[in-house]
């Protein structure tokens, strides 16, 4: 019994990635600061460094990223400008879109708190990580948000980008396919995906109803929430450029006759384009299950991504989380987790419509569906995506 009660208590913490973030070492730094050690910790002098205090934490501190539920966003992208200005005597200001507020906050070990001095809330309590020089607030609705040095923030702003190989883009042949006609692309196009950084959101739980006619004259009407513009199109190739009527601004696009869709791409991101046509509302579906077969089944799967409400997140968004299962012939597995110091072995697995239910001991601990080609975990709203690999 005891065993399994530890498999299952691995399995919980393990599974709810979106309360947790990092291995245990840093787990228990944020609870209780840095290990004991039997050696006073020392600088490069030789002199016996002094604790975590004020004098450390004075000065703005900036967010750089947000979270809910384990999905984390930079907070660039969300478009969040705030600060946290501490000072020596036990004060701080908060500054938030332009407006302020006053406060104190007080320091134990390593964790941060900001007093609430309305009456009416609860106090934050951040943890400050040495290493990375870092804040991190979180509540009990799984909201978080990671403040850095401001200063740091600004240098790293201002430092030139060091050069980066260009993603990986559709083949496209140098000319069109004879078939092809510029004509074909006369038609009314949706927006139907926002692709920002290793971020893709569908327009429709982004809350985005816009489109753009292309017109046979060389005209493109485009419409968002209710009002239209015109613009000009040209096509070249597979290259579609809207043209403002001025002509002092251009979006270039391309045409992928493939999957029948023109993604215009501009520095902030991009966006595709499907006949409106062909556009429907969306209906959210439980995943198909499908019976695997010992052979697609048995070997490695790895966590790629998640999914919630059509929103995709890649792993690499996922807090650090790394998370895998081994499947055997002999009807044994094996869990793996960046939460877990070593393998989690002990498991057993069995298939039923397209359930694959793993226990200890007799008893059910979780269960993944597969659709015939990924692996899905169900976490309340979450489905987390593995794929096998080869």
């Amino acid at each position: 019994m005891k065993r399994f009660f530890i498999i299952m208590l691995a399995l919980v913490m393990a599974l709810s990635l979106f309360a947790c973030e990092g291995k245990k070492e840093k787990e228990d730094m944020e609870k209780d600061g840095p290990a004991a050690s039997t050696e006073p910790e020392t600088d490069p002098s030789g002199e016996v460094k002094k604790g975590f205090d004020r004098d450390d934490l004075a000065g703005v501190w900036t967010i750089t990223t947000i979270g809910m539920d384990g999905v984390t966003l930079p907070a660039s992208i969300a478009n969040i400008s705030a600060t946290l200005e501490f000072s020596a005597d036990g004060t701080a200001i908060l500054n938030y879109e332009g407006e302020t507020k006053s406060t104190e906050y007080t320091i134990s070990g390593y964790e941060v708190t900001l007093i609430d001095n309305t009456g009416d809330g609860e106090n934050d309590v951040g943890v400050y990580d040495p290493e990375t020089d870092t804040l991190r607030f979180e509540n009990l609705d799984g909201a978080m948000f990671v403040m850095e040095r401001a200063s740091k923030v600004k240098e790293a702003e201002t430092k030139t980008p060091e050069p980066t190989a260009a993603p990986d883009e559709p083949v496209m042949p140098d000319e069109p396919a004879k078939e092809f006609n510029p004509e074909d692309l006369v038609d009314v196009w949706a927006i139907t995906e926002v692709v920002v950084g290793e971020l893709s959101v569908p327009a429709s739980s982004a809350g985005l109803d816009a489109t753009i006619e292309l017109r046979a004259d060389g005209t493109a009407i485009m419409t968002s929430d209710g009002e239209s513009s015109t613009a000009r199109y040209t096509v070249s190739g597979y290259d579609v450029t809207l043209i403002e009527e001025s002509g002092t601004e251009t979006m270039p696009g391309k045409y992928d006759p493939e999957k029948d869709q023109i993604i215009f791409e501009q520095e902030e991101g991009k966006i595709v384009m499907e006949r409106a046509s062909k556009v429907t509302d969306p209906v959210v579906e439980a995943p198909e299950k499908v019976d695997p077969t010992d052979a697609d089944l048995i070997g490695a799967w790895t966590l790629t991504k998640a999914k919630s409400s059509g929103i995709e997140v890649p792993v690499s968004m996922l807090n650090g989380l790394e998370m895998g299962f081994e499947f055997r012939e002999d009807g044994t597995a094996a869990m793996t987790s960046s939460e877990l110091s070593e393998p989690l072995e002990g498991l057993n697995w069995t298939v039923t419509d397209g359930v694959i239910a793993l226990s200890a001991y007799g008893q059910q601990v979780t269960e993944l569906t597969y659709d015939g080609t990924v692996l899905i975990l169900t976490q309340t709203s979450v489905d987390l995506i593995f794929e096998k690999q080869n």
